[in-house]
C-alpha cells in the first residue's frame, strides 16, 4: 500500500504536488529502500511528467501568439535542450513550470522524453541513492549536481552538432 502511494505522489508531483522532489523520494528511500524507491520514483515521475507535457502542448496552444510567448521561443529557441535540461537538473523551478515551458515552446515530443527520461533517472537515482553515491565517488551532492550539468553541457553540443550537419546536407 505504501508503494501504491509513493507511486501516485511521483506520478501527481510533476501534475499538480508543490511538493520537492528530493523530501518525495527521500522519504520514499527511507519508508521503501533505495532501489524501490528509485523504480517507482522514476517511472512516475516520467509518467507523470509525459502527462503535464501533453495537457500543456493541448491546454497552452492559444498562448503561441501571445507577443510575450512568442518572444520567450524566439529566446530559447537556440537553446531550448540546455534550458529545459537544465530545469530538470537544477530544482529552480517545478517539474509542471517546465513541463509548461516545453509545451509552450512545442518542443518535439521525442526530444521532450528524452530529456525526461535521462534527467529524471539522473536526478530521482542521485536523490535515492545519494548516500551510496557519495561514499562510492567521494563526492559531495553539489559534485553530483556538476556531473548532471557537464553531461547535459554534452548531450547540448552533441544536439548542436547534429542539426547543423541535417541543415548542411539539405
Amino acid at each position: 500500500m505504501l508503494a501504491v502511494l509513493f507511486f501516485l505522489i511521483c506520478f501527481l508531483q510533476p501534475i499538480c504536488l508543490p511538493l520537492p522532489e528530493v523530501t518525495t523520494v527521500l522519504w520514499g528511500s527511507m519508508k521503501l529502500g533505495s532501489t524501490q524507491a528509485f523504480i517507482l520514483g522514476y517511472i512516475g515521475s516520467v509518467l507523470g511528467i509525459l502527462c503535464m507535457y501533453k495537457f500543456s502542448t493541448l491546454l497552452f496552444a492559444k498562448l503561441r501568439d501571445n507577443p510575450k510567448v512568442l518572444q520567450y521561443i524566439a529566446l530559447t529557441e537556440r537553446n531550448r535542450i540546455l534550458v529545459t535540461g537544465l530545469l530538470f537538473v537544477i530544482p529552480v523551478l517545478p517539474d509542471e513550470i517546465v513541463c509548461v515551458g516545453a509545451g509552450v515552446l512545442n518542443m518535439a515530443s521525442w526530444e521532450f522524453l528524452l530529456l525526461a527520461l535521462f534527467f529524471k533517472g539522473i536526478s530521482v537515482s542521485s536523490i535515492a541513492f545519494s548516500q551510496e553515491l557519495s561514499a562510492v565517488l567521494h563526492l559531495p551532492q553539489w559534485g553530483l549536481v556538476s556531473i548532471e550539468i557537464a553531461v547535459l553541457l554534452l548531450i547540448t553540443i552533441c544536439f548542436k552538432m547534429k542539426n547543423k550537419n541535417v541543415l548542411a546536407v539539405q
